[in-house]
């Protein structure tokens, strides 16, 4: 047991730092999605970031990304996805999105961004309404998916 209040007074302080260290630790901010605020997974599947204005943002589905790079008044920006078969980051313009199909995204329906060249295997397999490209799609399209 302490006895002397020095020593007492250290324990003290340490716990307190150990104590204010685990609150910022726990106080770091997640990465979240700039459309819906679900939690960001950069190794996800679903992923897609949305550069514009030399900034890049993440989003958690294609879907998401979508309607903030579609939303009037927002900044001019360059889309990237992973393509469904290969899961490779590709820019937006190299994919075709399917709309309708089985495959779900963490949030339900979504726009499934598939390389163009498995467009046909994927609307097969998947039961997809359509594939468009991404300079077909609105901002309409997207909320109706």
């Amino acid at each position: 047991m302490l006895t002397s209040r020095a020593p007492r007074r250290q324990v003290m302080a340490g716990m307190a730092g150990m104590g204010l260290f685990s609150l910022t630790e726990g106080c770091r901010r997640t990465p979240r999605c700039l459309t819906c605020g679900m939690t960001l997974d950069l190794t996800s599947r679903w992923y897609a970031e949305v550069t514009a204005a030399g900034h890049t943002d993440g989003f958690d589905t294609p879907k998401c990304a979508l309607r903030r790079l579609l939303t009037p008044g927002a900044p001019a920006g360059t889309l990237t996805v992973r393509g469904y078969y290969r899961q490779e980051k590709l820019p937006g313009e190299r994919v075709v999105f399917a709309a309708g199909s089985d495959v779900l995204g963490p949030m339900g329906a979504d726009l499934v961004p598939v390389e163009p060249e498995h467009a046909v295997k994927f609307r097969v397999e998947h039961h997809a309404a359509k594939t468009l490209p991404l300079a077909e799609l609105t901002l309409a399209l997207v909320e109706a998916t």
